[in-house]
């Protein structure tokens, strides 16, 4: 498979349905200390499906399938945060409509943090492995020059500047006129 050419919604959406079921076996097995009963394991594998379905439909609404991952910032921190939260929201909406008990209330938390761990943990350190292990690509670095620019272009002019340890040419220089 050739990630080059798979579109980005279809990879995104594998790599997320991934996290988001990964979450919830993972928060199983941590509050049954991995010994989960059958029953539960049943009302997972019968919420599934809807579960993930409406996680990432809240990861959409979210704004988790636009941006790149590479330039993960504190709006990245929020869009995580909402999608994971619209995702635990989904849970207790299948929770408040089920007849029966298909799962430990409990679980609605940790499967929160398990999907906020895996979602913005795997967006942050993609950028901090791209930052600071691989550094900046010389042979892409342009001089800008920001006409006009307050506060928000200074702001811009610092995200756009390699990590201290690959400095371009030039680069510690920043002037405001």
């Amino acid at each position: 498979m050739n990630l080059k050419k798979t579109p980005r919604f279809i990879v995104l959406t594998l790599v997320y349905s991934a996290f988001i079921n990964a979450a919830y076996v993972v928060a199983l097995l941590l509050r049954f200390e991995g010994d989960v009963p059958p029953r539960y394991w049943a009302g997972y594998f019968s919420i599934a499906i809807p579960f993930t379905a409406l996680s990432l439909v809240g990861y959409h609404l979210a704004g988790l399938y636009q941006g790149l991952w590479r330039y993960a910032s504190t709006v990245t921190l929020f869009q995580v945060l909402k999608g994971v939260t619209l995702s635990a929201l989904a849970l207790i909406g299948i929770m408040m409509y089920s007849a029966e008990a298909l799962f430990p209330r409990s679980l609605i938390v940790t499967v929160w943090a398990g999907q906020m761990l895996l979602v913005g943990g795997v967006r942050f350190a993609w950028r901090v492995v791209r930052d600071r292990v691989l550094g900046p690509l010389p042979n892409r670095a342009t001089r800008t020059l920001v006409v006009g620019a307050d506060n928000s272009g200074v702001h811009l002019i610092h995200e756009m500047r390699p990590p201290s340890g690959g400095r371009s040419p030039g680069a510690g220089r920043l002037h405001r006129r």
